[in-house]
Order: structure tokens, then sequence, then C-alpha cells
């Protein structure tokens, strides 16, 4: 059994934390690659799991697999990461309303329905 040290006290452990990310880095990283499809950003979520698990170390229950609750750190990582990129790719509804023929504007709704009346009698 090792101890290890950390700012909240000290945590007694069955295994070491470099066993366990030799052991379960690969299915981690797999998990957030299949979910994120980037490599470079899904080494660093891996990365991030693995620090995550060390800081909340006391919450492992060992009655529940350590894959299972590293994939479940996993899963809430992957979800924070795609909050943040999705907001990073918000783009103005007015700037794709400029990309849209002026026909399909709201504004233009009559003069779409006879545009699209006259080419249906030709």
């Amino acid at each position: 059994m090792k101890v290890i040290d950390i700012k909240r006290g000290t945590i007694k452990v069955d295994h070491s934390l470099e066993s366990i990310y030799h052991q379960y880095h690969k299915n981690v990283y797999n998990y957030i690659a299949f979910r994120i499809n980037n490599h470079f950003d899904a080494e660093e979520l891996a990365s991030e799991v693995f620090v995550k698990a060390m800081l909340h170390w006391g919450k492992y229950d060992d009655n529940f697999p350590m894959e299972a609750w590293l994939i479940g750190i996993a899963k809430n990582t992957v979800t924070d990461y795609l909050r943040k990129t999705m907001r990073r790719q918000f783009v103005p509804l007015d700037n794709i309303i400029s990309l849209v023929s002026p026909l399909y504007l709201p504004t233009n709704s009559l003069k779409r329905l006879q545009f699209l009346t006259n080419r249906a009698g030709n």
C-alpha cells in the first residue's frame, strides 16, 4: 500500500498513480479521442483526467471499478471541453442571414411566394 501526500492530506491507496496511469491511459485517451476527434486535444484532456483523479482521490470508492471512475471523469472533462469550444464557434445569426438569398428572408415572404408560383406555372 502506497501513501500519497496531496495538499488536502495523506491518502492511502492500493496502487500507485503511475501504475494506474499506465494501465488506463489508453482507454481514457481512446474514449476522449472518439468523442472530440482531435488527437492533440485528446492527449491534453487525458492528462487532465488523471490530474483530476489525483486531486479527488479521496472520493474514489474501492467498490467501484477504477476504469469506470476514470471514464466518468473523462466524460465530464469532455463535456466541459465541448461547452468551451462550442462557445468559441458561435456565429451571429446576422452573419448567416447575409449568406442566404434575399428571397428567403422573412421580410420577403410575399416576393418568395410570387417567385415560386411563377416558376411552378412555367
